[in-house]
């Protein structure tokens, strides 16, 4: 994935209220809240406890997240902790009327799966799961409800997919915000034993 690219995936996350809408505000939010889950991870040793998803809409965002980024040779989204990642953000960085909204679209997915399945999404077999999440995708620009969640979680998926370390540095192989600025170095002149 080229620097561009990566723009454009950021760029679609933007779209979402509590995202920054400039790029690299975007990707700046995105490695804080990842350095937090890692600490939290790190100084625990497990992962961090849920404040805003009840358990089972921790679950179905796990499941979907992974579904929309598999892991394959690749880590997937859940290996990237996609589920903490989004549980923070909307903790601690959405409108309550964001959150809640967003919330109550995972409540409606699992609402149509029981209508049509008699079961929550997460129970589904594989190819119930597909189905519903082409239907999902065909309604993701709804102004509320399941269709519009699924759209806004398969664009934080990806946000929060991309911007973690391990796909930075072991998938994408770039640094996203390149070089660095290191002022007052000597710089030795090409050609001569002198230094600026």
């Amino acid at each position: 994935m080229q620097r561009r690219e990566m723009l454009k995936v950021i760029g679609t996350a933007a779209a979402l209220p509590f995202v920054p809408a400039r790029a690299d505000a975007a990707v700046r939010l995105a490695e804080s809240v990842h350095r937090r889950l890692d600490a939290e991870r790190a100084a625990t040793g497990a992962g961090r406890a849920l404040r805003v998803f009840s358990p089972e809409q921790n679950a179905l965002v796990t499941t979907i997240a992974e579904m929309i980024i598999p892991e394959t040779d690749t880590p997937g989204a859940t290996s990237v902790h996609v589920n903490a990642f989004l549980d923070l953000l909307l903790a601690e960085w959405s409108s309550d009327d964001d959150r809640t909204r967003f919330l109550a679209g995972l409540d409606a997915i699992d609402h149509e799966t029981r209508a049509t399945y008699g079961k929550r999404f997460v129970e589904l077999a594989e190819p119930d799961r597909v189905v519903t999440l082409h239907a999902l995708d065909a309604m993701r620009d709804e102004r509320e409800g399941a269709g519009r969640s699924f759209g806004e979680l398969k664009r934080l998926t990806v946000y929060a997919y991309f911007t973690s370390e391990p796909v930075q540095k072991n998938v994408l192989k770039t640094v996203m915000w390149p070089g660095r600025y290191d002022g007052c170095v000597s710089v030795a002149l090409q050609g001569s034993g002198s230094s600026r």
